[in-house]
């Protein structure tokens, strides 16, 4: 009996409670069952009961904050110089809109001359030649190939050089024919 008072909970049997419910309370799903869960006094824990007690800190002295100066800093100088120089800057006339037409390359190693810097306004739909799936028309794409007049153009130096390109698929531009397929839809 002793034992049970030092843990705050009772082993015994409540008058009140029937036989089942004094089985029940002893699992911790009691409460699902509507019985009080006999152990849950003794599972409340608190971390900072054990805990020594300390004096706590004094605390720390505010700072005042610092009254500004009446005379400026240099970098207030520096700042307000900049935003004279930049108003006295007139403002740059907007860049023209780059051309689609593709930028030639140095093509010393089979590149193909007519790769394009930059997406044109018309890209094709490259997926339409058989064998180019989502993957290598990002890959193609990446070279700077995007349209079909671009692939119908090759030669085989050219084409040699994509395959040497392409992460994979290796050789499916000479299988499938992609300059054969990319004439015939232009045609279309």
């Amino acid at each position: 009996m002793m034992a049970d008072y030092k843990l705050g909970v009772s082993f015994l049997k409540r008058e009140d409670e029937s036989l089942k419910d004094y089985l029940v309370s002893f699992s911790p799903f009691a409460p699902f069952f509507g019985v009080p869960y006999r152990f849950a006094p003794a599972m409340t824990f608190d971390a900072f009961a054990f805990a020594p007690a300390t004096a706590e800190p004094a605390p720390a002295p505010k700072a005042k904050p610092a009254a500004r100066k009446a005379k400026k800093t240099v970098v207030e100088d520096a700042v307000e110089a900049a935003a004279e120089a930049a108003e006295a800057v007139p403002a740059p006339e907007p860049a023209a809109e780059p051309a689609a037409e593709p930028t030639p390359e140095p093509s010393g190693d089979g590149a193909p001359a007519l790769l394009y810097a930059s997406a044109p306004a018309t890209a094709d739909d490259l997926k339409q030649i058989r064998g180019i799936g989502p993957k290598l028309e990002r890959e193609l794409n990446g070279m700077g190939l995007y349209t079909f007049a671009q692939m119908a153009s090759l030669t085989a130096a050219n084409l040699e050089w994509v395959d040497q390109n392409l992460t994979a698929f290796r050789g499916r531009s000479v299988r499938d024919d992609w300059v054969g397929q990319a004439s015939a839809l232009l045609g279309s």
